[in-house]
């Protein structure tokens, strides 16, 4: 089967296994929001609560109001089942903005990334043989390789380059683009047509929303399974003609 010529990944869940990382930034960012939260450490109890509501989350600094809500009390079920109406009340009754969360995250990772690179490094891990699959397409000529995330784009740039993995700019589409990720699908259809697009994605709600956009019909979209979902998210994508596809997979796809 021949291999197709672009592929646009996630970076968070599907390339990088981020959650170690990103629970202490978050952690860290919501005790300069929170005077209660200073001073108290970040236990190994909440890190495991937070891994079960990761799959609800989708861009980055939605990090710092699960860890918020967990430190209050609220259940692990409750934040999935209730996970839009309670990261909205939070902003609302703190009087809280997108772009000031956005901003406390950036900090705090510059920060840690400023004083302990190593240590930030090192909780940004990438899955088994990823590093040696995507080098290998970063350098392979033949074939494209985008990275389609909502993670900032010089927190990918570090992470990559710390695997001697080197793309330009112009093939990486992170926080900092003015684009979602369909509009950056969309962009990368009008510069390719006629050629095959896979998108690996591991949030389903984000391949499921593309579903709906006919302009993306042409795109084999595919479920990370190794990535931040749940054994349900897998049988939903099957059951919406949405190809789940297991780590050892997407390495050889890559390499093949």
């Amino acid at each position: 089967m021949q291999k197709p010529l672009v592929y646009a990944l996630d970076f968070d869940g599907v390339i990088c296994d981020s959650m170690i990382e990103i629970t202490f930034a978050a952690w860290k960012a919501a005790q300069s929001l929170w005077d209660d939260m200073q001073g108290i450490a970040l236990s190994e109890a909440t890190i495991q609560q937070f891994r079960q509501v990761r799959p609800q989350l989708e861009t980055g600094y939605e990090a710092i109001l699960i860890v918020r809500l967990l430190h209050i009390g609220q259940s692990v079920e409750h934040i999935c089942q209730n996970y839009a109406s309670e990261t909205q009340a939070l902003i609302k009754n703190h009087h809280l903005n997108i772009a000031e969360l956005k901003s406390a995250l950036t900090q705090t990772r510059n920060e840690w990334l400023k004083t302990d690179r190593e240590d930030w490094l090192a909780k940004n891990p990438m899955f088994d043989h990823i590093a040696d699959s995507l080098r290998y397409l970063v350098n392979c000529s033949e074939h494209i390789c985008y990275i389609v995330t909502t993670k900032s784009e010089k927190f990918v740039y570090e992470i990559l380059n710390a695997e001697d993995i080197y793309l330009e700019n112009e093939f990486v589409f992170g926080l900092d683009q003015p684009l979602n990720k369909q509009q950056v699908l969309q962009k990368i259809s009008r510069q390719y047509r006629g050629t095959n697009i896979v998108f690996v994605e591991d949030r389903l709600e984000t391949l499921l929303n593309i579903l709906d956009n006919t302009h993306l019909s042409h795109i084999d979209l595919q479920l990370a399974t190794w990535g931040y979902n749940t054994q349900d998210s897998h049988k939903i994508a099957q059951d919406q003609q949405i190809k789940c596809i297991d780590l050892p997979t997407f390495n050889q796809m890559l390499t093949s």
